[in-house]
């Protein structure tokens, strides 16, 4: 690959995976680039074989990756950091989501109000206007059910320790709670969605909703 003066690229890093920076010239001792913080770095042949160009939506963080032009791995990863920084622990690959577990609580992520959000979504297309979410790809194969008549698969995998079991617990909750709101012709049903549940979606066990103890039996 021909780097030029100028190019953003991704530079191997030990800490970080990838760093992004500037190429600012090429030497007989490998390629000068500059990072973010300002530094310039030497980088040796085989250090430097290893830079790739960045693609420019990799460098901002975008919530669908598969507009990228240049999908690598680099980019990819950085992509992927970038949104975490930001608590946004899911992106879009097309039809496919990419979690990564935040190893914590994050306020306002799930709910009944957003899951509201991606219930009402008029169309596919005002579905995936919204932010990428197990919501989504929930809504978008409970809709295919109804439309088509056929049985829907999602498919959950990641290594140990990634989230796997909680995120299959999200996306329970939720198609429980929107086959409710669908019982119920779509308004004033929220009971359930998002894991949350109003007086119609409680039971006389300890109150919790149907949704929970319907996910708990899975």
């Amino acid at each position: 690959m021909s780097l030029r003066e100028g190019d953003r690229v991704l530079v191997p890093d030990r800490e970080h995976a990838y760093l992004p920076a500037t190429v600012v010239q090429r030497t007989e001792a490998g390629l000068d680039v500059r990072l973010v913080d300002g530094s310039t770095h030497t980088l040796a042949a085989a250090a430097a074989s290893q830079v790739v160009l960045a693609d420019p939506l990799a460098l901002q963080g975008s919530d669908d990756m598969v507009r990228f032009n240049l999908l690598t791995e680099a980019s990819i990863v950085h992509n992927l950091r970038v949104r975490y920084e930001r608590e946004a622990i899911y992106t879009a690959v097309g039809p496919i989501l990419i979690s990564v577990n935040p190893l914590r609580q994050l306020e306002g992520l799930f709910g009944p109000e957003v899951a509201q959000r991606y219930a009402d979504a008029a169309d596919g297309a005002a579905l995936s206007a919204l932010p990428p979410h197990p919501y989504a790809q929930v809504e978008a194969a409970y809709r295919e059910v109804l439309s088509q008549g056929c049985n829907q698969s999602l498919v959950v995998s990641g290594e140990s320790g990634a989230g796997k079991t909680e995120l299959t617990k999200i996306c329970l909750r939720f198609l429980v709670g929107r086959a409710h709101m669908g019982d119920a012709g779509g308004g004033g049903g929220a009971a359930g969605v998002g894991g949350a549940a109003g007086a119609s979606g409680r039971s006389g066990e300890a109150g919790r909703s149907v949704a929970d103890r319907r996910v708990t039996c899975n």
